[in-house]
Formats: C-alpha cells, structure tokens, sequence
C-alpha cells in the first residue's frame, strides 16, 4: 500500500 513501517508487511517492495 503506502511505504509505512507498518505497512511493511504488506508492501516490503514499497517499503523503505
């Protein structure tokens, strides 16, 4: 989704 920590788990490419 957005490039969240907690979003991480979902999007790891997205992710820092």
């Amino acid at each position: 989704t957005s490039t969240d920590t907690a979003d991480f788990a979902v999007t790891p490419t997205a992710n820092q």
